[in-house]
């Protein structure tokens, strides 16, 4: 998929979100009023990034304030342009230590995830277990790639997972071949362990992260009905 394709896709995503922001006095205006994001982050709006190497907080533009944090030492997320056409993305590896920002605000569950993200290996895997968006609460209602791979881990699988928009997978290992492109994906966690948990992290699964690149990450708490979806 060329950058050009992908741009729009960030450009639509983000409309998408906008829309799905439900303000009081804009909520008789809304098409789907009853559904807003948990949390929405976005590089491209650069005023939402605070530093750049380390990044040391991603602002939430839900409305929800769930920002999310350096918190560890030896965390060093870092903010670069080597997005789609130059965009701004935030990069999470593992090299000197595990790079994650842990979201803070009330507790919430994230059941259907949007990204827009790639691997960043020179091959077509992951090169090393975790996600763009998880909890550590364990892998119920959480998902783990699969090391050196371009699907998930089969102790956890997504429910579900459909890339760029193409067909719904929910069976098998949910291969996305290939990771080491741009993609908007959406993903759904299983219903295992849906209680509010106040211990997300972006570029984590249950403690495991992989070398990616983030565009944006939009969530929300239940599965959009293909009716508000359309």
């Amino acid at each position: 998929m060329n950058e050009k394709i992908i741009t729009n896709i960030i450009r639509n995503l983000s409309a998408v979100c906008a829309v799905f922001l439900v303000l009081p006095d804009l909520e008789a205006a809304s098409p789907i009023p009853d559904i807003s994001p948990v949390v929405w982050f976005d590089a491209k709006d650069a005023g939402t990034i605070t530093g750049t190497n380390p990044v040391t907080q991603w602002s939430d533009k839900s409305g929800n304030d769930r920002h999310a944090t350096k918190t560890a030492n030896n965390s060093k997320p870092k903010k670069t342009t080597n997005g789609p056409n130059g965009q701004p993305i935030v990069q999470i590896r593992r090299s000197g230590g595990d790079d994650f920002l842990a979201i803070g605000g009330s507790a919430f569950i994230a059941k259907e995830h949007y990204y827009v993200f790639r691997s960043k290996n020179n091959n077509d895997r992951f090169n090393y277990y975790g996600g763009v968006l998880g909890h550590t609460s364990g892998r119920g209602s959480n998902y783990l790639w699969q090391h050196n791979q371009p699907y998930f881990h089969s102790n956890r699988y997504p429910e579900s997972v459909k890339k760029n928009g193409g067909a719904l997978i929910s069976s098998g290992n949910r291969n996305i071949s290939p990771v080491n492109t741009w993609m908007v994906l959406r993903l759904t966690v299983d219903n295992t362990n849906l209680s509010p948990k106040s211990n997300y992290r972006i570029g984590e699964c249950d403690n495991y992260n992989a070398d990616v690149d983030i565009c944006e990450i939009v969530a929300f708490d239940s599965v959009i009905s293909d009716q508000k979806r359309a």
